[in-house]
């Protein structure tokens, strides 16, 4: 091998040290952790530096970094561990595969180019479909035609609720009453239909296009 310059080291541990009249800074490898450590701390492998490990992994906070991901952060503490600060626009991040986006989370502005620079956006890309689990299971999805479904993942139309027992209430906080409105546009019925597995039973139906009454059939 050729090289430029060689420091070789008979303890366990190697270093460079880099001193101004302020502070020194290292960089060196741990052999105890087989890792190259970067940062103030002259003990090689200490968790305030910086370590990488042999296939490129990177830990904060930690000298053993997780050889699954490619970067490890391990905070002293709770407390923010990641800031994404942008001058002007907001900030945001890009999720890929194979160099292939899928998805963006941060500013709409900067996302899209419009709307607010300090709204959250979570922007799925394509015909790919935003899905919310709680303890592993599937709660609610939100499909590329904007569908929502709550207990179904494929839903028919703008909103589908689906369970063995679904419910929906609405509840007042005060004295004040709880309704439901049904706004059909100009010209237009309003429908209120009560079905069993797909089958329509009866229907309440108010008909603004024709005679302007209310009525129930089945």
């Amino acid at each position: 091998y050729d090289h430029v310059a060689r420091f070789k080291s008979d303890d366990a541990d190697a270093f460079i040290s880099i001193e101004d009249n302020y502070d020194s800074v290292y960089i060196g490898h741990s052999s105890g952790d087989n890792v190259m450590s970067l940062g103030f701390n002259n003990t090689m492998g200490g968790t305030s530096n910086l370590s990488i490990g042999p296939l490129g992994n990177v830990g904060i906070g930690t000298n053993v970094p997780d050889g699954n991901v490619p970067l490890t952060i391990l905070g002293t503490s709770a407390g923010r561990y990641m800031t994404l600060d942008a001058p002007t626009d907001g900030a945001y991040m890009t999720f890929e595969t194979a160099t292939t986006a899928y998805a963006d989370i941060g500013s709409e502005k900067a996302i899209t180019s419009a709307g607010a620079v300090d709204d959250l956006l979570i922007n799925v890309r394509g015909s790919r479909e935003l899905i919310f689990r709680t303890q592993s299971a599937e709660r609610l999805r939100i499909d590329s035609a904007g569908y929502v479904g709550i207990g179904t993942d494929n839903p028919s139309k703008l909103l589908q609720v689906q369970g063995s027992d679904p419910q929906i209430r609405l509840k007042s906080s005060d004295a004040t009453d709880a309704i439901i409105k049904i706004d059909a546009g100009t010209a237009k019925d309003s429908y209120l239909t009560f079905a069993q597995n797909g089958s329509a039973k009866w229907t309440v139906v108010h008909d603004l296009a024709g005679t302007d009454k209310s009525s129930i059939y089945n």
